[in-house]
């Protein structure tokens, strides 16, 4: 064996060692599980350590310099990076100032949930508590302030210690994997009842996504003896929801719903987040076998299965041009899903629109005049 495959070995071994040992500390479920799912690059490219977003880079000198607890902290700090998208946030801002920030945030965090601190690393007790944003609001404001951090560890898609400058493709390619590992990570933690572990700003995230604008209990109670008479009953209330009023279940779950998704140019990744939040929704209180997802533009962009909020979470943004749902209405017509959901704006022409003769409700935001051309339309306002 050749003494480069023996030095590979042999640092394998040592970040094998820190991430158990980052497994056996009280309450860290959350970051072992993120850690042990991001992908190590061994460089001498950086000096110290860093990340691209999604990936870790550590320099094999710098790592074995450190003591074991040390190690463990490191990889806590360059995994917060990844679970905070600090390389995706900090676009459009002073590079070196806000790697400080998210430093300072990071560190913080560390510090308070006892990890073993590398004294080089920047903290300050004031900044406890605060987002990146935040910190570098402060930061820009003091007009003596100059970087702290000799070495800056976000790093650009190619772990390269440069500004991270990443088109739109990147980025959103970075976060749909990250929140689907985040998801992933928050799940063990739950289910290891080490719900604490996950950082309060993650449980923020996670929570806006639970939160769906449209009372679904409320709406889809006018369409389940549509959606499907074998399976609710109007004659027995369901307790759980008294005082509103829906059918009881006789089966243990709904068939499919669907889900036709305006993706056109008007759409921003805000909006389409809420979307999704709205197909979570769904899933949460109505448990279908399954939803089927369309995106839709001009043309037919998307069309998944959900079953999951993992599945959730990997949704792609696809889209950008105009705006026609025939084809996300034909799609369903194909299908024996027992009820469709529109996500759009109601900006189209629906005369061209083929009735299915199955439930269709139009979820329309910030357009009070819009007519649906079948079905029944529930309005919403995103501001």
């Amino acid at each position: 064996m050749t003494p480069s495959a023996t030095s590979q070995i042999t640092i394998e071994k040592a970040l094998s060692k820190a991430k158990i040992a980052m497994m056996m500390l009280p309450d860290t479920v959350f970051f072992s599980t993120l850690c042990t799912s991001l992908e190590v690059v061994i460089t001498g490219e950086v000096p110290t350590a860093g990340t691209d977003g999604r990936k870790l880079y550590i320099n094999k000198a710098f790592f074995f310099g450190l003591t074991e607890a040390e190690r463990v902290f490191l990889l806590a700090h360059e995994t917060l990076h990844v679970a905070y998208l600090h390389c995706l946030r900090g676009q459009g801002k002073d590079q070196e100032i806000f790697n400080d920030a998210c430093d300072y945030v990071i560190n913080a965090e560390l510090k308070q949930r006892k990890f073993s601190f590398i004294e080089e690393g920047l903290y300050n007790p004031q900044y406890a508590g605060m987002s990146a944003e935040e910190v570098y609001e402060k930061l820009i404001q003091n007009p003596n302030y100059k970087p702290k951090c000799a070495m800056p560890d976000l790093l650009s898609p190619n772990g390269k210690p440069n500004s991270p400058v990443l088109t739109a493709e990147q980025a959103k390619a970075i976060e749909q994997e990250v929140m689907a590992k985040v998801t992933q990570a928050a799940m063990m933690a739950e289910m290891s009842k080490q719900s604490g572990s996950i950082p309060s700003h993650i449980k923020r995230t996670l929570e806006e996504l639970s939160k769906p604008k449209v009372n679904w209990k409320a709406v889809l109670s006018r369409f389940f003896s549509d959606m499907n008479k074998a399976n609710y009953s109007w004659s027995k209330p369901n307790r759980k929801y008294l005082p509103m009023y829906l059918p009881k279940l006789h089966s243990t779950n709904l068939g499919r719903v669907d889900f036709a998704i305006d993706t056109s140019g008007s759409i921003t990744v805000e909006q389409f987040n809420q979307f999704v939040s709205e197909v979570h929704g769904v899933l949460r209180i109505l448990n279908p076998t399954e939803i089927g997802v369309y995106q839709f533009d001009h043309a037919l962009q998307g069309n998944n299965i959900v079953r999951s909020v993992r599945d959730i979470i990997k949704l792609p943004f696809k889209g950008g041009g105009g705006t026609s749902p025939e084809c996300a209405i034909e799609e369903f017509i194909k299908n024996k899903a027992q009820a469709l959901i529109v996500l759009t704006d109601g900006y189209f022409n629906g005369r061209r629109l083929t009735d299915p003769k199955r439930p269709v409700v139009w979820v329309i935001y910030d357009n009070e005049s819009f007519i649906p051309p079948f079905g029944k339309a529930v309005h919403i306002k995103f501001t």
